[in-house]
């Protein structure tokens, strides 16, 4: 046992040690989008060999979870400061104020846990991530038919309202004891991107791509988290390759 201990501290330093060298990388906007993403993650986790693309959560090393911390607070800035630029109106899922061009999106309905003031959840090993919509993806969503339960995955059956918002849902599993959803995850501002503000929806849409803030919180001791991530649509197939609607990563908490 205490040769596997040893082994098993190594690889967590030699992986902590690889994080600091890449966190001096570009900024993740930098990376170029394929049209094919649907949806695009912030922070960009950190490609390592032979394992799930990952974002290292050292709650003791601020020098790592800064990283992210600025990463997120620039993708919130960005959208505060676009909004405050141009001219938009306060929308909620099912209402708009008459003549209204644009709706701007709530960012004051994300979670407090999930601000900078905060550290967006680094520092206590609860992190947040953002998933955001590729405006650029030129896709269409088709929502599927309340009416018609049988033609809904059981994964979003109940709870959802289909005609305001896209599901999206996300589960996890840790990977040496393959123990599922032992985190809570919580969604915010809405569990989805709502159609209002999607871009294609042309004048009543934001003029800003909608987000989802997701928060892992999970047991406080050292974990290997896989974490996949699913956009719901009638028109996106499942259990395909390569599959448009899905993120898959995983979080190295320590």
């Amino acid at each position: 046992m205490g040769l596997v201990s040893l082994i098993c501290t190594l690889l967590v330093v030699v992986i902590i040690i690889i994080a600091v060298a890449l966190s001096k990388t570009a900024h993740p906007r930098t990376t170029p989008l394929r049209h094919s993403e649907l949806v695009y993650l912030v922070p960009q986790p950190r490609k390592f060999i032979n394992r799930t693309p990952t974002i290292v959560v050292h709650r003791q090393n601020p020098r790592i979870w800064q990283k992210h911390v600025e990463d997120l607070s620039t993708l919130v800035k960005a959208y505060r400061e676009r909004q405050g630029a141009i001219a938009t109106s306060n929308c909620d899922l099912h209402y708009a104020p008459i003549g209204v061009s644009s709706c701007s999106f709530p960012l004051d309905r994300i979670s407090d846990n999930c601000t900078v003031q905060n550290n967006f959840g680094y520092d206590t090993g609860n992190p947040c991530v953002a998933l955001v919509f590729n405006a650029f993806a030129g896709w269409n969503p088709v929502p599927y038919n309340k009416s018609n339960l049988a033609d809904i995955p059981p994964e979003i059956r109940h709870g959802y309202d289909f005609q305001q918002l896209i599901p999206i849902t996300c589960n996890t599993s840790v990977a040496s004891s393959g123990e599922s959803n032992i985190f809570h995850i919580y969604y915010s501002p809405f569990p989805g991107f709502p159609f209002r503000y999607l871009p294609m929806r042309g004048m009543m849409g934001s003029t800003l791509p909608p987000l989802v803030m997701i928060q892992f919180i999970g047991p406080q001791s050292m974990a290997d988290v896989e974490v996949s991530c699913y956009l719901w649509a009638k028109n996106l197939p499942r259990n395909v390759t390569n599959d448009p609607g899905s993120i898959r990563f995983s979080f190295f908490i320590v």
